[in-house]
């Protein structure tokens, strides 16, 4: 509510050393800041809650968190596990702040909460996450945090008022016998990084936290059959190559490898996240357009401007086909592979189905006019939701046309595969409780490399929490989770939602299980 007081949990952070770069660099350095911040765990479960209030700061962003006190501390320390090479300082505080709208309207805040954050964070250095007394009172005890925060005591701010300051230390490294720790004389450029802890079995510092998408040159990525369809298919230049599976099954990390290899061979290529995109440019079909156009011009290098094709006379759809016609298709001769992750942010939208009739076109396009330009053109969709739920006219949807791949949790081999590379031998206890769980599976594997009991360890703890928020947030698919665990059926609505949200698998509403016994365990607990 405007003008009224409440508590805010605030991280704010910027890029040191920001006014030194060239506009390009700045422009460059803020672009990939805002991708980091939005696709945090901690970022979008709160955007999706209405719990959170981003406000960019030119060169940063605050972000007020409304309701979990641990939340600045999880953003900062996914972020800088995403961020290299930007330097980055952060500071946190728990304070009072006041919604209002800012010039243009948006909502923003003012208050102490968030100016004592900003104060706070002017006295970090890079790389340092700095938090005041007030925050560290509220996360002191959990056991993630407790070991970490360390008292610098009472420092001076640029406005004369002295405030107690702590500092986030990065985690205690975790290396098992056998296996050495990081030491001083490794080769240059493979330093601990400043807040994850290092993957076990490696330098540390060569590979962050499993969470994300594995990085290019991970040696934990497990190819798995679907790998070889999905670089088959943009190899044959198919029009339409769909990529769906449930959340954290590793959709991302699949697309990042089929563009790599197609860029390899000689393809233009260019991604697109939507879950990067501010709610500014998904506030219309207009200016969704327009920032698809700009993203291509940027990542193609082109010479020619969307401006220069785009005219108030047309509906953006129309300029950002024509755009793709006359410019993006036929500047170079060589086919061009367009990457569009996380396209469920669309479905919800009024004009989403608008958006996927627009690709849809273009796949009919291609079948009209086998030797036109649109036949350089492969689109490849990353999405979890059932389509059919939202675009009810099934001639306008790109989701039931091209080659359709689906990704699903690890088998049991492929389970095996990883832990070798973990060093880990037995994977019995491990397999029957996450059943494959890529993301899940690679936090155990960690564990049981440290040596520690799987039933014990509280690594999967955030993860469970952040599942049950969620669930919680919607009453709808929260009854639906107490009919399941009651051994019910649920609604068809909420099958589908729940399978896409990675909560459960089955083929239909009758035919389903928990996602894994972990699951399983853990929601019993907190839903009977």
């Amino acid at each position: 509510m405007l003008n009224s007081t409440e508590t805010g949990h605030v991280l704010f952070l910027d890029l040191v050393g920001y006014s030194r770069l060239s506009l390009e660099e700045q422009a460059a350095s803020v672009t990939k800041l805002l991708e980091c911040v939005r696709a945090t765990m901690a970022f979008q479960s709160a955007e999706r809650s209405g719990e959170l209030i981003p406000i960019a700061t030119g060169d940063g962003v605050a972000l007020v968190f409304l309701r979990y006190a641990t939340a600045p501390l999880d953003c900062a320390c996914e972020v800088q596990a995403s961020a290299a090479p930007l330097s980055l300082r952060m500071g946190i505080h728990v304070g009072p702040i006041t919604r209002i709208h800012d010039i243009n309207g948006a909502i923003s805040v003012t208050g102490g909460g968030i100016n004592t954050a900003k104060r706070i964070m002017d006295m970090a250095e890079a790389g340092e996450v700095l938090l005041s007394e007030a925050a560290v009172s509220l996360v002191k005890d959990h056991d993630a945090w407790k070991e970490r925060l360390k008292s610098l005591g009472a420092r001076e701010t640029k406005h004369g008022e002295w405030v107690s300051v702590y500092a986030l230390l990065p985690p205690a490294p975790r290396v098992p016998s056998g296996c050495q720790p990081w030491e001083e004389g490794e080769p240059e450029g493979v330093l601990p990084p400043p807040i994850l802890a290092p993957r076990i079995g490696r330098r540390v510092g060569e590979e962050g936290t499993p969470g994300g998408a594995v990085p290019l040159r991970s040696e934990h990525y497990v190819t798995r059959a679907v790998d070889a369809q999905f670089h088959a298919a943009l190899e044959r230049q198919e029009a339409i190559v769909l990529l769906k599976g449930a959340r954290q099954v590793g959709k991302t990390s699949l697309l990042a490898r089929g563009l790599h290899a197609a860029r390899h061979r000689g393809t233009q290529v260019a991604i697109l996240d939507f879950q990067s995109l501010g709610s500014d440019v998904l506030a219309s079909a207009e200016s969704l357009y327009r920032a698809m156009a700009e993203s291509l011009c940027e990542q193609l290098d082109l010479e020619t401007s969307p401006e220069s094709h785009w005219n108030a006379s047309r509906s953006g759809a129309a300029n950002l086909e024509r755009y793709l016609r006359r410019v993006v298709v036929v500047e170079s001769e060589r086919p061009l592979v367009w990457g569009l992750d996380e396209a469920d942010r669309l479905f919800p939208l009024s004009f989403g189905s608008e958006v996927f009739g627009l690709l849809r076109s273009w796949h009919n396009r291609r079948s009209l006019d086998p030797q036109g330009p649109w036949h350089r053109l492969t689109i490849a969709l990353a999405y979890a939701t059932e389509a059919h739920l939202f675009i009810t006219d099934p001639n306008q949807s790109p989701f039931n046309v091209g080659v359709r791949l689906q990704l699903t949790d690890f088998t049991q081999s492929e389970v095996q595969w990883l832990a070798e590379r973990y060093e880990v031998r037995e994977i019995t206890s491990l397999f029957a409780l996450l059943s494959g769980h890529p993301y899940l599976t690679r936090k155990g594997l960690e564990v049981l490399a440290a040596g520690e009991a799987l039933e014990t360890t509280p690594a999967f703890d955030n993860h469970l929490e952040r599942l049950l928020f969620s669930l919680t947030q919607e009453p709808c698919l929260a009854e639906a989770l107490h009919q399941i665990l009651r051994g019910k059926a649920p609604s068809h609505d909420a099958f589908f939602r729940l399978r896409a949200a990675g909560v459960i698998v089955g083929e239909s509403a009758t035919k389903l299980q928990l996602r894994c016994p972990l699951y399983e365990t853990y929601l019993r607990k907190h839903f009977e």
